[in-house]
């Protein structure tokens, strides 16, 4: 079986070789347009998540924090208190500052191994910048239709989280003794915009990477094609289900479907960012699959309430308009000042 795994590979690898070769003027394109993707969409909505997950935990904010908003934790969750600014990050930001907010905690001593495995499943999730700035108001026109979307994925990350959680102990009234010091500021911000600058250098590279595979592969223009482009690459499947020939109620169910399985392209990226810390994946490979067929029920059962919202033809891609452009930045800079407002408090 090994022996046959590797052939596998090997074939595979000689295959898509072969066609970066055959066909180099389409791999160009594909490559432009997912760096285009990456650095003018997904980058400038993550990156201040990003410094503000390092710093919030560096300076130990996120165990004061946790004294505030984090009652709800170990009920729910089996999590420590010191994981709810961690959640709340994960819930306002987007793929991945969830995990790498975890890894941190992890690392600092505020979880175990088995309770920060689930945590990355818990608030690893898109942000409303994405869900409600592109998904709605580009592709559907209409905010209200993506902030039904981001109310679905998040309320299936947190049901998710509670399914993940069942037969796990109660973790203990209090992890750690003594607080270790915050350090200086000044460094602790140099490392935190190093560490996220870092990390979104992985995260282009996987998107650029997996916009290529996805040109090369024949995946089709029907539903399962489009469904295959979002298991490689969330937001390249996003975009192909609203070309669908369906009826909008199930295009929004699987579009709500990709939001929160998440695609192999963001697994990627949380591999990077957990690479080293000795944490698995398989938790949150589960807590994906099942937070991405809530969110798609979820879906469903809310569509009745907002179809007046929803446009008959929809755009071929997410072009942002002006007012497109001004919207997903207003909820990124919302988004990041309500996320560090209330874990201040």
């Amino acid at each position: 079986m090994f022996r046959f795994r590797q052939a596998l590979l090997v074939t595979l690898l000689g295959m898509g070789a072969a066609a970066l070769l055959i066909f180099p003027s389409e791999v160009a394109a594909a490559a432009r347009e997912s760096a285009r993707l990456a650095f003018v969409s997904v980058l400038p909505t993550l990156f201040p998540f990003l410094v503000a997950a390092e710093l919030l935990i560096s300076l130990r904010v996120t165990h004061s924090a946790g004294r505030l908003l984090g009652g709800m934790m170990p009920r729910l969750f089996r999590q420590p208190r010191e994981a709810a600014p961690v959640l709340l990050l994960g819930t306002l930001s987007g793929y991945p500052v969830g995990a790498a907010a975890a890894r941190r905690l992890y690392e600092e001593g505020g979880c175990n191994a088995e309770q920060a495995e689930r945590l990355v499943a818990l608030c690893n999730n898109s942000g409303p910048a994405f869900v409600v700035g592109v998904v709605g108001a580009a592709l559907w026109n209409s905010p209200r239709v993506g902030w039904m979307l981001y109310a679905c994925h998040i309320a299936a990350a947190l049901l998710s989280g509670a399914l993940l959680a069942v037969g796990s102990p109660l973790p203990p009234a209090s992890r750690r003794r003594e607080v270790p010091k915050a350090g200086p500021l000044f460094p602790a911000f140099v490392s935190a915009v190093k560490n996220s600058a870092m990390t979104c250098l992985f995260i282009a590279a996987f998107v650029i990477f997996f916009g290529v595979v996805i040109s090369l592969v024949p995946t089709g223009n029907g539903t399962a094609g489009a469904l295959l482009s979002g298991l490689l690459e969330m937001t390249n499947g996003v975009t192909k289900t609203a070309t669908l020939t369906l009826s909008p109620h199930l295009r929004l169910a699987l579009q709500s479907f990709l939001i929160g399985a998440a695609g192999l392209s963001i697994l990627c990226q949380v591999a990077s960012v957990l690479d080293g810390s000795g944490l698995s994946l398989t938790p949150y490979c589960y807590g994906k699959l099942l937070q991405g067929a809530i969110a798609l029920l979820l879906t469903l059962l809310l569509y009745p309430l907002f179809p007046q919202e929803v446009s008959v033809m929809l755009p071929i891609t997410p072009e942002l308009t002006l007012s497109g452009f001004a919207l997903l930045a207003a909820m990124t800079v919302g988004s990041f000042l309500v996320s560090v407002g209330i874990v201040l408090l």
